[in-house]
């Protein structure tokens, strides 16, 4: 079962679709046409998600897929990753997209990465985001330090 929360009125954060069925509810309740995907291979086959075939029914209902593996509860491959996962989901949300941003469970890595986007891309203070992200999932358990270093990073590199 899907278990998602509205971040903005085009951008939800949450776990990941198992099945076909939860794709076509997605695009149905939510009318999602845009996924930001932070699982890796090592998610797949954990979980036995069948990649190809959820692959094909985003294409099939005409969702725009991203995705950035990250590996799940590793604070510097998360920090690594979180420049290219924001980028994405940045390319995703400018070219008009109902965006679905998702890891395994919608815990750490999904919420970390949307918590990096708001702070990157829509002028919210660091500490807003968090608190503002925490309060609509209140089940997130973003990784604040890593955010914050890749945030230091960006802004040490002077990159947006």
């Amino acid at each position: 079962m899907l278990r998602y929360d509205m971040v903005l009125p085009d951008l939800w954060v949450g776990s990941h679709p198992r099945s076909s069925e939860d794709i076509g509810y997605l695009v149905k309740k939510e009318r999602v046409n845009g996924v930001l995907n932070l699982q890796t291979a090592e998610d797949f086959e954990r979980l036995d998600i069948d990649w190809d075939e959820l692959r094909h029914t985003y294409s099939r209902k005409d969702v725009i897929v991203k995705r950035v593996p990250v590996v799940d509860f590793d604070a510097v491959d998360l920090r690594r990753k979180i420049p290219l996962a924001v980028a994405a989901l940045h390319d995703l949300m400018t070219a008009g997209c109902r965006t679905y941003v998702h890891c395994s469970l919608g815990i750490e890595r999904a919420p970390s990465v949307t918590i990096a986007y708001l702070a990157s891309c829509c002028g919210y203070r660091l500490d807003k985001a968090w608190h503002y992200v925490k309060e609509q999932r209140e089940s997130a358990l973003p990784n604040f330090e890593a955010i914050w270093l890749a945030e230091r990073d960006r802004a040490q590199t002077g990159s947006s």
